[in-house]
């Protein structure tokens, strides 16, 4: 009976442990950088162009273009200028997005959710958003703030 109790508070403090690891990864912010590639960092291009770098390709490459811009930032915001995006470049990066909204910023919400990029965020994105929140146990309102942020930059 012993051994039994014993065996069941083992597993009871994995399942913790394994369980509450998964939580703080979900809700991480993704480390990119030089030579990174994919939906992340176009979301990271679109959201430097939404903050002035208009000059920025969007590809979904972090090259040196990507690199420049990405420590450019970083010095006008008083951050570490290592050309890294970690949780601190995201913090001053992304913005709360809500329907209304026609920016760049949101092309970058679209292009995490699978969804036509055209920087509008109507109802088919305030839906898409919903639906994606609901999926992950957030607050479903349809409104992108840094814990959806967060979320999506990691699905």
């Amino acid at each position: 009976m012993k051994r039994n109790k014993r065996i069941i508070c083992v597993l009871l403090v994995l399942f913790t442990v394994l369980s509450s690891s998964v939580l703080v990864n979900a809700a991480s912010w993704p480390v990119l950088k030089r030579g990174d590639s994919g939906v992340n960092v176009e979301s990271l291009q679109y959201l430097l162009v939404s903050k002035g770098y208009t000059k920025m390709k969007v590809d979904g490459t972090f090259g040196d273009e990507t690199y420049r811009n990405v420590k450019g930032f970083q010095t006008a915001r008083g951050l570490e200028r290592d050309g890294i995006v970690g949780a601190k470049t995201w913090e001053k990066l992304i913005v709360t997005l809500k329907r209304g909204a026609k920016s760049n910023a949101v092309k970058a919400v679209q292009c995490q959710l699978g969804i036509d990029e055209d920087g509008d965020f109507g109802k088919g994105t305030e839906s898409a958003v919903k639906v994606f929140q609901e999926g992950h146990g957030l607050k479903v309102d349809g409104i992108v703030g840094p814990t959806t942020w967060r979320y999506l930059l990691n699905y």
